[in-house]
């Protein structure tokens, strides 16, 4: 059952990072640096499986945003700031986590049962 609840946490955190993309996409990114380096924090010790993930969040809510100083939308500026082609892989990357942790938590809990 603790592997269940630590798979939980994990597709928890996964589901956030993946709202914290959505709301880059959208221009809404001012606090989402913050938002999620202190969620990422938080949940560091219980997921290094999503470490990667987690700081590629953070570093693009933070390039954004230090663009986002100078225009109100997200602008491809090489080595300056993230393009959407970026954001939407990385985006990719976390929706095929989220779904082999669910599968895995499938598993967990179908072996828990017996």
């Amino acid at each position: 059952m603790d592997n269940l609840k630590k798979l939980n946490d994990i597709f928890k955190v996964l589901e956030y990072l993946r709202n914290a993309i959505y709301r880059i996409e959208c221009a809404m990114c001012p606090y989402i640096q913050i938002i999620t380096a202190n969620t990422y924090k938080k949940e560091k010790s219980i997921i290094p499986e999503i470490e990667e993930i987690a700081i590629k969040v953070i570093d693009i809510a933070s390039k954004i945003r230090n663009e986002m100083d100078f225009q109100l939308r997200i602008k491809t500026i090489p080595d300056k700031t993230t393009g959407v082609n970026e954001i939407k892989e990385l985006e990719t990357e976390l929706i095929l986590e989220e779904i082999r942790v669910k599968h895995y938590m499938c598993e967990v809990d179908q072996t828990s049962i017996f």
